[in-house]
């Protein structure tokens, strides 16, 4: 393995780590109590950031930094299990004591490369007018197996430790942070004021604020409870690497909800679904909105309108016309309401009926022979009816996120094709 080969493989530091928006010194993120802040601003100052927000596993990092004097230069990485890794000096870069100026790691030598679980995670860079002890580590054989060496404190104890050897005028420090993400994955961070609500994320129980979790790029709807409050929801669209953060404050409830499932159940969505569905004769349009978890109510058009001849209207005969042409008259209306019931994994079997109506004008049929003259003018009697009928349908439903496409057979539409959103 090339040197190179081992500084990659050396930090692989589980670096899950937050950072500042922007290139800056301080993030606007909670400071762990491990992380050292200049007590006031002096003569000698430093500056630490990076690229970017987020990194994906995998992806190499550069860490960039700049001070205002010649001085001591220090950068460690704090893991969110309180492991601490010295980055620079490493055993690549072993001098640390810099003129004044802007500066990055790694150079040409070496890489790194971020690695471990998703999460966050900071790095806190010192600048110093003298060297630290508890951050100078001795360049042994040993550094060739471990070139970014592993600090053998707590990070607490090793700010006890570093800050014995700061002078009080001849120091300065910055920190940052960012987040580490699994490939093709993005980044959510839900709070909430108050703390301590339920988190569901596309209606399952995640865990309670505040919250960070790696969830995977698209739509995703997050909805909060708290025993008290009024629910919260909000739905958004998540890009790969992106990371969004959620801040809901919860309203106080008029009366006591009931309390919310438990982890892995799921919970009702707050949201009607919405579906359409297409007969494949091209003859009916069907509509359709979710009235509770499994239950939707629909209403479909059939196409099945005629011309009507000019007729006048007269009252229902007590019996039909023994010669008489019928037409439909406008379209088959049904509603119904299906249930889709799961089956396995992404699959539901869905089952419904309802009942269709349609309308007919019923004309008497000519009992002459032969043209009529050209200066008359006859239009036949004729009466209205509506007839009615049980219809039925059953299909499978396949559901991907808040999608859902249904394929099924009607009792008077034939085969249908459906598709829509589940909210």
């Amino acid at each position: 393995m090339s040197m190179g080969a081992r500084a990659l493989s050396a930090l692989a530091l589980c670096l899950m780590v937050l950072s500042s928006a922007a290139p800056a010194v301080e993030s606007e993120k909670p400071l762990p109590e491990a992380i050292i802040t200049n007590p006031e601003e002096g003569a000698l100052s430093i500056k630490l950031w990076l690229d970017k927000d987020a990194y994906e596993v995998g992806e190499r990092l550069t860490v960039h930094f700049a001070i205002t004097q010649d001085c001591y230069v220090y950068i460690y990485d704090i893991s969110p299990e309180g492991k601490v890794t010295l980055l620079f000096p490493n055993a690549f870069q072993p001098k640390n004591f810099l003129a004044a100026g802007r500066y990055a790691i790694p150079d040409e030598r070496y890489s790194l490369v971020v690695e471990g679980k998703p999460g966050l995670e900071y790095l806190q860079a010192i600048a110093s007018t003298r060297p630290i002890q508890a951050l100078s580590p001795s360049w042994g054989a040993e550094a060739e197996e471990a070139p970014f060496p592993p600090i053998g404190l707590a990070p607490q104890a090793l700010k006890v430790e570093v800050m014995k050897d700061l002078s009080s005028q001849g120091w300065a420090a910055a920190w940052a942070s960012f987040y580490l993400l699994e490939p093709g994955r993005a980044w959510l961070i839900v709070t909430s004021e108050p703390s301590g609500a339920r988190v569901y994320l596309n209606g399952k129980a995640v865990g309670l604020t505040p919250l960070a979790m790696s969830v995977r790029p698209g739509f995703v709807r997050v909805v909060l409870e708290k025993e008290g409050y009024q629910s919260w929801a909000a739905r958004l669209y998540l890009e790969r690497s992106e990371v969004e953060e959620l801040t809901a404050r919860l309203e106080e409830a008029l009366l006591p909800p009931p309390l919310p499932p438990g982890p892995g159940e799921s919970v009702a969505p707050r949201l009607p679904g919405l579906g359409v569905n297409l007969g494949l004769d091209w003859g009916s349009l069907g509509l359709e909105v979710k009235l509770l978890s499994q239950l939707w109510l629909g209403a479909a058009a059939r196409f099945t309108g005629e011309r009507v001849p000019d007729y006048y209207e007269v009252e229902p005969p007590e019996e039909p016309w023994p010669d008489e042409r019928v037409y439909n008259s406008g379209p088959e209306m049904e509603f119904y309401l299906k249930l889709a019931l799961p089956l396995r994994g992404r699959l539901a079997l869905v089952l419904g009926g309802g009942i269709a109506v349609q309308e007919r004008v019923h004309l008497a049929a000519p009992a002459w022979g032969g043209p009529l003259p050209q200066d008359v003018t006859i239009k036949p009697n004729g009466y209205r009816t509506s007839e009615s009928y049980l219809s039925a349908l059953g299909g499978l439903l396949f559901r991907w996120e808040e999608l859902f496409l249904e394929l099924g057979y009607h009792s008077r539409r034939g085969l249908i094709l459906g598709g829509g959103l589940e909210f």
